[in-house]
């Protein structure tokens, strides 16, 4: 497992060099993928890990398992398992958009909660759209979560003018 943790500090790519040395992204969601197969049956657990908690990989707490299983006899079962856990993992982890009701002290309120699939420790980005694309404030990682409302954790240490739409989205 540490050797697995440490794997998710990934190289920040470069317009220039491809690849800058020396400068590292932390991963926001590490998978730990397992597989088994018995009598031509390929079973795959994923144990999807966040890095929310602690800058150190080896913090990374568990959030998710998911499982898929398919028969391996042929390729077209294989593939459709692959398919499988991609939409297992966008069931469980949606894209979803929503907006910042509040902010005080460095968290924000917003407007979407369990039932629009948002859990605790899922980073998400907040941004202003200046009908350019948008311009973004900061990441946040969701701290609590109840039925329709979130509370999220700025990255940046600054406050934010919410007098205008802020908008939150799930990464």
């Amino acid at each position: 497992l540490p050797h697995v943790l440490l794997e998710q500090e990934l190289s920040t790519l470069s317009e220039d060099s491809g690849v800058d040395l020396g400068e590292i992204e932390t991963a926001d969601l590490i998978l730990r993928p397992f597989y088994d197969l018995d009598a031509e049956v390929l079973s795959v657990t994923v144990e999807v890990y966040s890095t929310a908690l602690s800058s150190d990989p080896q913090g990374a707490q568990r959030i998710e398992t998911l499982d898929v299983a398919a028969s391996a006899s042929d390729r077209e079962s294989l593939k459709t398992l692959a398919e499988d856990l991609a939409l297992l993992y966008q069931t469980v982890f949606p894209r979803r958009k929503g907006n910042v009701v509040s902010e005080e002290g460095g968290r924000v309120l917003c407007n979407l909660g369990r039932r629009d699939g948002i859990r605790e420790l899922v980073k998400c980005a907040v941004y202003r759209d200046d009908g350019n694309g948008g311009e973004m404030i900061s990441d946040a990682w969701v701290r609590s979560v109840d039925d329709s409302e979130s509370r999220a954790e700025l990255v940046i240490s600054d406050t934010i003018d919410v007098s205008e739409t802020i908008y939150i989205v799930t990464k």
